[in-house]
């Protein structure tokens, strides 16, 4: 007689949770985002997948960063079928191996194991409609053959979003109202191929290629209007337009070695991003001192075009070496970035006579040189059957050069720092898992924060970047219950010298410049609840709570009162079978966020319901998905801050009602994959928006 075990739902190891998608209701029902709903402590709504206490995320694929964001990085995982995926791992406090950059936890998509001589493929296809009409497609060919194994995606996107940004200042004597629609027009394709294969069976060699490229023309009509004494005082008119063509290549290749029969290995990678974009801000309008027509205006005109070149190159080796008492993991990386933008700029401010014509300006160029050296060694050991516990050293050295003579930059910064992390496991029984851990982190400006370009969406309202942004570091605390299918976790999180953009008014020309700035330390304490069931056999509910109390201090040239409140967010995730099948599965989900404090801004509540309907066909290879998201609207982001004596409100709705008709495909054999090898260059090229 055979004897079988199950894995359970959820498990816990030493430095991460799995999500074992085999033994879930979601195994057959789709793709890897409708998967994503259902994990624990983790949310995606609409372009974006969060992790619940964390903020952003990154994504993995069998330990390969994906350099995608926001409806690329969706686009690409919904061509990835649920029944390909073995487990999904949540990494909150990333350990050693991982690099130090960033406070946002890590997820780890496993794929099952390929079958020789084997292939498939999918096609889907998706019509979204928003406030316009949007598509999607993908599609997605693997084939594994004696020792070489291969796997191409393809995906193309095609959005129209209509947005809607609103800012009212109320200055000492005046009040700025400017609501600015935003039109999106966004063509974009990504394409991914990677090829390995086995020279002997200690020794895998493999290549990767990646390529993402969008055309994006953005349409902007903002108006304001300009009261005081409750009394209209003037109106400004703006046209805008800011094409950008964005294009990002990545190579990566790759050696593993196992070096003896035990399980020791030798993991060596070589990359290489290249990321180029032409980005265009062109702006024109009148400032009319009443409705008029026969009023002296006064007019407005403005130009700014940025070309930014990416380089980035880097080396990775990684050792496991598991021995008999103790398992160790050490290696070292060497990353540089040389980032250089040539940024043409020209401002009107108030004229009395139109500018028929932008003149030809000098570009001035900024170059950006970063050498980041890192070494880490990591060890776990296992006391017994019930403690487990996990070291982990990692030292960064960085070099920064930022030069624009033109500017005025340069700035030349060296720093070294030393990262920790520890875990310790407790097993109370086998329903019952007690987990600690600890990390210190560091969260690096992106390169575009870093860039000092200024441009003008009106006279009264600028952006720019900061050349002298210093990164933050953070200190990371975190005790976790999990107790069947309940998983319980308290966290504590330090941030000093934390940046972000903060809208900075100046009251002598009553106009507000958003810019970014080292400006906050803060500190988190929060816990999250998060519970999966079957009340009945046809009915799943995942459900997700977490509330937390944040403190912020804030570094500005006007002082400015601390800032303190609770923040709390609930939601539920529902699936029914409607039929025996289980080819007919509706969906119900809704979240609701209460209103809170993020930094220096005070936040109102915002929800979101949503609805879907998916019907399984032709032996679940033909699957059909009707859904809506954000029915009744409520998903507008409103905040409130009061900064140098001026009181800034902004509410933003986001296109997030949408109606969604998806057609998926699957053909071949449904238990290929192929094998994903880590990209050794993950976290410099998020920061270059790869």
């Amino acid at each position: 007689m055979l004897i079988t075990s199950k894995k359970k739902l959820i498990e816990r190891k030493i430095d991460r949770l799995i999500f074992n998608v085999e033994n879930s209701s979601k195994s057959s029902q789709g793709d890897v985002v409708e998967v994503l709903k259902i994990v624990p402590g983790i949310r995606v709504e609409n372009d974006a997948i969060n992790m619940i206490g964390k903020g952003n995320m990154r994504v993995m694929l069998n330990e390969q960063i994906l350099q995608l964001s926001g409806v690329d990085l969706i686009n690409f995982l919904q061509s990835i079928d649920s029944e390909t995926i073995k487990s999904i791992e949540v990494i909150s406090n990333p350990p050693a191996r991982y690099e130090a950059e960033g406070n946002s936890g890590l997820i780890n998509i496993i794929l099952k194991k390929p079958k020789s001589d084997s292939w498939n493929a999918q096609l889907k296809g998706t019509y979204i409609q928003r406030t316009k009409a949007n598509y999607r497609s993908s599609a997605n060919f693997n084939i594994n053959k004696n020792k070489f194994t291969f796997s191409g995606r393809l995906g193309f996107i095609n959005h129209q979003i209509a947005l809607q940004e609103s800012l009212k200042s109320t200055y000492p004597e005046e009040t700025s109202a400017t609501l600015t629609p935003i039109d999106i027009d966004l063509e974009g394709s990504v394409a991914s191929a990677e090829i390995s294969y086995e020279i002997d069976e200690n020794w895998q060699l493999g290549a990767q290629y990646y390529f993402n490229g969008t055309t994006v023309d953005i349409q902007t009509s903002p108006r304001t209007t300009i009261t005081q004494n409750n009394s209209v005082n003037s109106f400004i008119r703006i046209e805008g337009s800011e094409p950008q063509h964005p294009r990002v290549h990545k190579f990566n290749l790759n050696s593993n070695f196992n070096l003896d029969s035990v399980g020791k290995k030798l993991i060596l990678n070589l990359d290489y991003l290249y990321n180029t974009n032409e980005d265009k801000k062109y702006y024109q309008g009148i400032e009319s001192p009443s409705l008029d027509e026969n009023a002296e205006n006064s007019y407005f005109r403005s130009f700014n075009k940025t070309n930014n070149n990416y380089d980035i190159y880097s080396a990775k080796v990684d050792v496991e070496s598991p021995l008999q008492w103790i398992d160790l993991d050490f290696g070292a990386k060497y990353a540089y970035s040389d980032i250089s933008s040539d940024i043409e700029s020209f401002n009107t401010g108030y004229t009395s006579n139109p500018t028929d014509d932008i003149p030809d300006v000098p570009a001035i160029p900024f170059n950006y040189e970063e050498n980041i050296a890192a070494a880490y060694i990591s060890a776990n050991r296992n006391f017994g059957e019930r403690w487990s516990a996990q070291f982990g050293l990692r030292l960064e050295n960085t070099a920064i050069s930022a030069l624009s003579p033109n500017l005025d930059i340069n700035r030349e910064d060296n720093y070294t720092n030393l990262f920790s992390t520890f875990y310790i496991n407790y097993n109370l029984d086998k329903e019952t898992n007690f987990s600690l851990n600890y990390s210190r982190r560091i969260e690096r400006p992106n390169f575009r924060d870093l860039n000092p370009n200024t441009y003008y969406r009106n006279p009264l309202i600028f952006y720019s970047g900061n050349a002298y942004l210093d990164p933050s570091f953070i200190h990371n605390i975190e005790f976790s219950v999990l107790h069947h299918d309940f998983v319980t976790r308290l966290y504590f999180t330090r941030e000093n010298n934390a940046f972000g953009e903060v809208p900075i008014a100046n009251t002598s020309t009553n106009s507000t410049g958003f810019s970014y700035k080292n400006y906050i330390d803060r500190t988190l304490l929060g816990i999250s609840e998060s519970f999966t069931w079957s009340p009945i056999h046809w009915w799943t509910n995942v459900n997700n709570l977490d509330l937390n109390y944040a403190n912020s201090t804030f570094n500005l040239e006007q002082p400015q009162a601390d800032r303190s409140g609770f923040n709390s967010r609930i939601s539920t995730n529902n699936d029914f079978n409607i039929n025996s099948e289980k080819t007919i599965i509706g969906g119900i989900n809704y979240w609701y966020q209460f209103a809170g404090v993020d930094g220096i801004f005070e936040t109102k509540a915002q929800s979101s319901l949503g609805l879907s309907l998916q019907f399984l066909l032709l032996d679940k290879d033909l699957n059909i998905s009707l859904r809506g998201e954000d029915l009744f609207r409520n998903s507008i982001e409103r905040k409130t801050a009061k900064i140098n004596g001026v009181t800034q409100h902004i509410r933003n709705f986001y296109d997030t009602r949408q109606f969604w008709l998806s057609i998926s495909y699957k053909f071949g054999n449904d238990n290929l994959k192929v094998r994903s090898q880590k990209s050794g260059n993950t976290d410099t090229e998020r920061r270059a928006g790869g």
